[in-house]
């Protein structure tokens, strides 16, 4: 008989992660929300107590992490129990580190890890291979946050990179960077995909007013961009994709070469996936209406 397995995943893309390695049954601890959601806070002010608190009455054999603090934490909160799980920090700075994680993560839990990478892998080149001429050598800035400004970091500059693209950043740091609006303008992105961590894309479309009501210096260095020019900016869902380390990676860069590629979605992503700026604008009626 094989051993017990209890996992605690400690965000929800941890969660998708098992997921995809076939071990949902086995989580005991799925939060709804990352809980890196506020990652623009301090830890210690946001707070874990009662993350820890829910671990700790799961029993878990495994805890998976995103941030070490965190890890260090949970470990400290177990060193009084006779029963101390293994504490697994998942946090991968490039694409091939996080195919390799999958690969790590499953073998201790003895599932295959290899199969997703290989799927996505596969899905990334074939895309390549068809849209390459239109996407090499393209500025991309993925953003995470527009007040305050903010790129998306962990593994998508490096996947930036590996659909030929240049990143906005190759720092790697989890979570995401602080930027100035002048920073931005001088990398002269000439695609903007906005995803906003845990937020989907029917709530990230209303954050296209901040456009509208951005005015003088700032509103130049908005309209100068080479991405606002061509009208490729994207609003993306930041709940399914990009933040997702589950089944959303492929949907993740589906959404990304379509922006490089500028292809509508429904071409080869799901219909109405990402959604451009200027169309949105045209269509603001059915995003206000609610207000």
């Amino acid at each position: 008989m094989g051993e017990e397995f209890r996992i605690a995943a400690t965000t929800s893309s941890l969660s998708a992660l098992c997921d995809t390695l076939r071990l949902s049954d086995k989580v005991v601890l799925a939060p709804a929300a990352n809980f890196l959601e506020l990652k623009r806070e301090d830890l210690q002010i946001i707070n874990p107590e009662t993350l820890i608190a829910q671990i700790l009455t799961t029993n878990p054999t495994h805890v998976l992490c995103e941030q070490d603090l965190l890890a260090e934490k949970i470990k400290n909160a177990f060193s009084g129990n006779s029963q101390i799980p293994r504490i697994e920090t998942f946090s991968p700075f490039s694409f091939e580190a996080l195919l390799e994680g999958y690969k790590n993560v499953a073998k201790l839990f003895l599932a295959d890890g290899d199969a997703p990478g290989r799927r996505i892998k596969a899905q990334l080149f074939d895309w390549l291979n068809n849209f390459n001429d239109r996407i090499r050598h393209k500025r991309v800035a993925i953003l995470s946050s527009l007040q305050p400004l903010s790129l998306a970091c962990g593994y998508l500059p490096d996947l930036v990179r590996q659909c030929g693209g240049v990143a906005a950043t190759d720092k790697q740091i989890i979570g995401e960077l602080q930027i100035t609006l002048e920073e931005l303008a001088a990398f002269a992105p000439q695609v903007l995909i906005i995803a906003i961590p845990n937020v989907p894309l029917g709530k990230n479309v209303r954050n296209f007013t901040y456009f509208q009501n951005v005015s003088g210096k700032e509103q130049e260095l908005w309209e100068n961009m080479p991405a606002m020019k061509r009208g490729d900016v994207f609003f993306a869902d930041g709940m399914k994709q990009f933040y997702n380390f589950g089944a959303g990676v492929i949907d993740t860069i589906g959404t990304l070469v379509s922006a490089m590629a500028g292809l509508d979605s429904g071409y080869i992503t799901v219909r109405n996936s990402f959604l451009r700026l200027r169309w949105i604008e045209l269509q603001r009626h059915l995003f206000l209406k609610d207000e």
